[in-house]
């Protein structure tokens, strides 16, 4: 468990950022080898790993807020049994935050549709404008065993012409794979029991700043909860491909 709380402040890295684990998910890791051994006979459930990002909502000032929120839908699902336990991370920077989550299908589709309902005229949000990065399917193993935030206070500053030039690929690449290296990080760090100040230095090189998220954010080519949503429910069209090809297959007749 991350159980180390930085100081607030200003000046010192190490007081620009605190952390706590939040909703365990259940049967991580596994009891014993034979319980192991059923789920992979079995295989539960496929899981997947879907990347977010959304703006805070101005009127939103403590991130507390978004954190309750999360585990009370967490909890919801559990207990209606509409899918697997939920592992990942929530960065809450001071006007937007990313998320990390892995779980089953349904798990994650229940969490777009709540960033969606967010997104409804008249509706009292917490987060706006939310951008799906990725979706990872079918990954091997999590990179969490539990759910945790962490609050990120890190002072905001402007891109420079080579990160403005940079195409969204790129910034994606690149904020991706710090994500990863942060996970892992995190992973190792809670498995040595390190909680030492220079630890907390060091994960500041792993954060994504706020002003890329904030670039991905106004990038029309990234999808909203709501078209997502719509592509994930649309029918597949599955076309004869021997009638689109020249000159026309001759088909056997017994």
């Amino acid at each position: 468990m991350y159980s180390q709380h930085l100081p607030s402040g200003s000046g010192d890295p190490a007081n620009m950022a605190s952390r706590r684990p939040c909703s365990p998910a259940p049967g991580l890791p596994h009891s014993n080898a034979l319980a192991l051994l059923m789920d992979i006979q079995h295989k539960k459930f496929v899981l997947h790993r879907l990347f977010l990002v959304a703006k805070r909502s101005p009127d939103q000032v403590d991130p507390r807020d978004i954190t309750e929120h999360y585990e009370a839908l967490f909890h919801a699902m559990v207990k209606s049994r509409l899918a697997e336990p939920v592992s990942g991370l929530l960065l809450i920077y001071p006007h937007c935050t990313v998320h990390i989550i892995e779980s089953s299908s349904e798990a994650l589709y229940a969490i777009i549709q709540d960033l969606e309902q967010m997104e409804q005229p008249g509706v009292h949000s917490l987060l706006q404008d939310s951008k799906i990065l990725v979706m990872s399917r079918d990954i091997p193993g999590r990179l969490f065993l539990q759910w945790n935030f962490l609050v990120v206070n890190l002072p905001m500053t402007y891109l420079d012409n080579i990160a403005l030039n940079k195409t969204l690929l790129t910034l994606l690449e690149e904020g991706l794979s710090l994500l990863l290296k942060l996970a892992v990080y995190l992973s190792n760090a809670q498995t040595n029991n390190n909680t030492s100040q220079d630890v907390d230095r060091d994960m500041q090189q792993l954060l994504v700043r706020e002003e890329i998220v904030s670039a991905l954010l106004h990038s029309p080519d990234l999808q909203t909860p709501a078209e997502f949503l719509q592509l994930f429910s649309s029918p597949f069209h599955i076309s004869n491909e021997t009638d689109q090809v020249w000159p026309m297959a001759e088909h056997s007749h017994l």
